[in-house]
């Protein structure tokens, strides 16, 4: 079964009066050797190899000791040419390579190699070590898959070492903060948390952190473009088998849509309500405006019905946030709707129209008031 190619007896002795000229102590260090050990002559002739080697491949001593490549239990294709060269060369190296067990069992092995050297520096042999790195491989497997998960996550997950160097930035975290892994990958986790929070809510998590596994809470962050978004975040702190702690993961979730839906929510119930307790119909649509505005976060809202002697549609009320000074806009409304404003547009239409920029709507016709008020858009509903 074996295709070794042996020396001749000649070579054979040789190699044999070579082996028992080491030392007792180098051959107990051989055989002490946990991986696979082979130990070759300056033609890559195998003069020694420990136990260890012979488990791995399978093949008995005899099979093993006096032959030279091509080995049966090492599979060597065009890619591994230049390993080739270089390992029997006596090139220093470490590569992964794939062995063949006797039985016809194939693994990943991990080779070490490096020359020999006599006390003139001259190369005297080869020294190599094979492990199996099965186990590695299937780290590495699993983990693939576990990236690959994680990408697929719509969320954004992020995970540090215990220096707080960001060693994985997932999909998902580039599409939600926009920054690309290449750029994120071996920042620092509080850093960045000061950059795209602050400093105080970056203090205080990882204050909490020093005494807790975990920290959740709702951070609003800063995006890539200059945005915000609102994120529900955790950070938990990793640990080794042995119960050390070895990094952080943090996994940040998109809010807006919920944040939306509680904001629609809350508009529902606050208009009911306000209707429900208002004594008259000025009051309801005054406490209409604020429910819908405070739940919405709008600036400024306005409410028009047609005028009935004129049948134009005229501003009945205003509403803003306490901080904004309307008066000039609550002139301009209370004028009444000009032909093809915004209130007319939707009274019209019947239905609702959205003015991304009131400085480019030339029909909007509050446009100096409603900059003046630091308003820059607007909606309108029927």
């Amino acid at each position: 079964m074996s295709s070794c190619q042996n020396l001749d007896n000649g070579a054979w002795m040789a190699s044999e009066r070579t082996m028992a000229t080491l030392p007792s102590y180098l051959r107990s260090l051989i055989d002490g050797v946990q991986d696979g050990f082979v130990l070759r002559s300056v033609d890559g002739t195998i003069i020694e190899v420990n136990q260890a080697f012979l488990d791995l491949v399978g093949f008995d001593r005899d099979e093993v000791i006096g032959t030279r490549p091509p080995h049966p239990w090492w599979l060597l294709d065009e890619n591994d040419v230049g390993l080739s060269d270089r390992y029997f060369r006596g090139a220093a190296s470490e590569e992964r390579v794939v062995y063949r067990h006797k039985d016809g069992r194939t693994f990943p092995a991990l080779l070490a190699s490096g020359p020999l050297r006599n006390d003139s520096g001259e190369i005297v042999g080869l020294v190599g070590t094979v492990k199996n790195v099965t186990d590695w491989a299937t780290v590495e497997e699993q983990l693939a898959f576990q990236a690959q998960v994680i990408d697929q996550a719509q969320g954004a997950v992020i995970a540090t070492d215990i220096a707080g160097r960001v060693i994985l930035w997932s999909s998902g975290a580039e599409g939600l903060f926009g920054y690309p892994r290449a750029e994120m990958v071996g920042r620092n986790l509080a850093h960045l948390l000061v950059e795209m929070v602050d400093r105080l809510h970056a203090d205080a998590i990882f204050h909490h952190l020093s005494t807790h596994a975990t920290w959740e809470g709702e951070l609003v962050v800063r995006l890539r473009d200059g945005g915000q978004l609102p994120v529900l975040t955790t950070i938990s702190s990793l640990y080794s088998s042995a119960n050390e702690p070895i990094g952080h993961v943090v996994v940040s979730v998109d809010l807006r849509e919920r944040k939306r839906a509680e904001s629609r929510i809350s508009a529902q119930y606050e208009v009911a309500r306000a209707l429900a307790t208002a004594e008259s119909l000025t009051e309801g649509i005054r406490s209409v405006l604020k429910a819908v505005g405070v739940a919405s976060a709008w600036d400024v809202g306005t409410f028009w019905a047609p005028d009935a002697v004129t049948e134009t549609l005229q501003c009945v009320d205003v509403w803003s946030a306490s901080a904004i000074d309307i008066t000039a806009f609550e002139l301009d409304s209370r004028r009444g709707a000009m032909p093809n404003s915004l209130p007319d547009r939707v009274w019209r239409a019947r239905q609702v129209i959205w003015v991304a920029d009131i400085a480019r709507d030339l029909a909007f016709q509050r446009t100096d008031s409603a900059l003046a008020t630091g308003l820059r858009s607007g909606a309108a509903f029927p």
